[in-house]
């Protein structure tokens, strides 16, 4: 497996409006105290009056409300899709698609290169939770599909390291060290899986204690399937150096269990629908 640069080498490592009844006059409201009579002509006025009152009364609150129809999609938010900047490096042949909101800016790149064709890769700079940065990434992704005029182009989503130096956002990383701390096949002890291989068992981990559910809605919405594909460079570390320890001794962890934290993952996208299971490049 090899990982991609940013620099794009391969190196190692949205209802038809339902209208409510028009509330027009029943007739005219009296006292106790006699009144003129009416005419016919003048009830006649009053009743073509009020009848343009209720229809000028519909036309303003009519068509606010929606009955019997499903958004297009829950994380669909109009500006979003057009706050999406695309770049073009005809030199490096990537495209960079790129959002940002608040203290979040997420940027993918794809490529033309034959090797990489069929990749997407993710960068971030952000400090909100993946639940907030859900309809950022789904954004994202309707833009690069429908740039995209091939179905099935995109095969491969590289995520990168789960904790990088600087990352603010620990939620991938909590989770996995947790699952580990819970999993009989992980000896918290000597930091390895029972059968020696830690990047075969983060990889099943992640994909078994269902670690990335936002991701998953994301891809989901966009008709597609995503499940870790490969993983490489495991990081281990006693849970009592991890700056977020905090997180975890709630749960049982003691400060001397070594437990995975970090890694480089790649997801294979997958077509709802399929059997045949495609793997990272």
């Amino acid at each position: 497996m090899s990982t991609i640069s940013e620099d794009g080498h391969s190196g190692s490592a949205s209802p038809a409006a339902g209208k409510r009844p028009a509330r027009g006059a029943k007739g005219v409201a009296t006292n106790s105290t006699s009144v003129p009579a009416i005419t016919d002509a003048a009830m006649g006025k009053s009743v073509l009056f009020f009848s343009l009152l209720a229809f000028l009364a519909l036309l303003n609150c009519g068509g606010t409300e929606t009955s019997g129809t499903r958004p297009a999609s829950r994380f669909d938010e109009p500006p979003l899709a057009d706050a999406v900047s695309v770049t073009r490096d005809s030199s490096l042949r990537q495209t960079t698609y790129s959002i940002s909101k608040d203290n979040c800016r997420l940027r993918w790149v794809t490529y033309d290169s034959e090797a990489n064709r069929h990749v997407i890769s993710h960068y971030e700079d952000c400090l909100l939770p993946l639940s907030q940065q859900a309809p950022l990434l789904a954004a994202l992704l309707k833009k690069v599909l429908e740039a995209t005029p091939e179905p099935d182009r995109y095969r491969t989503f590289y995520w990168g390291r789960l904790f990088p130096d600087g990352k603010l956002s620990t939620e991938l990383a909590v989770r996995l060290a947790l699952a580990a701390k819970h999993s009989p096949d992980w000896n918290t002890r000597r930091g390895a899986p029972e059968d020696g291989n830690k990047n075969g068992f983060v990889r099943d981990l992640l994909n078994t204690a269902s670690a990335y559910p936002e991701l998953q809605a994301v891809f989901r919405e966009a008709g597609s399937e995503i499940r870790v594909a490969t993983v490489e460079k495991v990081l281990v570390l006693p849970a009592g150096e991890l700056p977020f320890f905090d997180q975890l001794e709630g749960s049982g962890v003691l400060v001397s269990d070594r437990l995975p934290f970090d890694c480089q993952a790649w997801f294979a996208i997958l077509s709802v629908g399929k059997q045949a299971t495609r793997g990272a490049r």
